[in-house]
């Protein structure tokens, strides 16, 4: 667990838009951009998630300060034929739920995505975004991230994805776990803020510790691993 947590630093500019505000307040756009990324943040690498959502809101879309305005307001059916041309999601339901979840964050929020966490705990931030349909794991790393960037203060539990499924599967019990193993192993991990594990976890699962053929001569954590 020391050695984990040795490598929770997360790079510069891990988290677009946010982490180089240094704890400032999230304007508008900047918020939504993130937010967006986030939602799309699924099924697919994540490197691509937010090189496309990017792209897309800053080139295709303009850069537009109510961008979930603008999103909200297309027609379903013309959103939908706009897949291929945003690709934002190689699925149809990816691409669907971005605009469902936009025309939720306009009803509720006005538009801006900033008023979801702005001045509250992470356990409030979790629950409203859960209740816009972003999804356990997703809200776990939009409220992880909003904490790594100084947006709201507090803990919060790991994204139980595959990557750190396998990762803290294999190093504490020796076969990749499910959501509800990488949960508890991280809570005991770093009890202080179980989201400390995530990042070192996501890391190992990414590069070394592979569904098949893992390299474990590379992989820092080989001595005391299970697996």
């Amino acid at each position: 667990a020391a050695v984990l947590l040795a490598h929770a630093v997360r790079p510069a500019k891990f988290w677009p838009w946010l982490q180089e505000l240094n704890g400032a307040p999230a304007d508008m756009k900047s918020a939504n951009k993130f937010f967006v990324a986030c939602t799309v943040d699924y099924h697919r690498r994540s490197e691509d998630a937010w090189t496309n959502v990017r792209r897309w809101a800053e080139m295709t879309m303009g850069d537009p300060p109510d961008l979930l305005h603008r999103i909200a307001s297309t027609y379903a059916d013309d959103w939908q034929a706009k897949k291929g041309e945003y690709e934002l999601h190689w699925l149809a339901a990816g691409h669907r739920r971005v605009r469902d979840i936009a025309v939720q964050v306009v009803s509720r929020y006005g538009g801006d995505a900033g008023r979801i966490w702005t001045g509250q705990t992470p356990d409030v931030a979790l629950r409203r975004l859960e209740s816009l349909g972003v999804g356990p794991q997703l809200s776990r790393m939009t409220v992880g991230a909003l904490i790594d960037t100084g947006q709201i203060v507090g803990k919060t539990d790991i994204k139980a994805d595959t990557h750190t499924m396998r990762v803290l599967g294999r190093v504490f019990r020796g076969q990749t776990g499910d959501e509800a193993t990488a949960t508890k192993l991280a809570r005991a991990i770093s009890p202080d803020n179980p989201w400390a594990v995530d990042l070192p976890a996501y890391m190992l699962g990414q590069r070394e510790c592979r569904p098949t053929a893992p390299r474990c001569p590379e992989c820092y954590l080989q001595p005391e691993c299970a697996y």
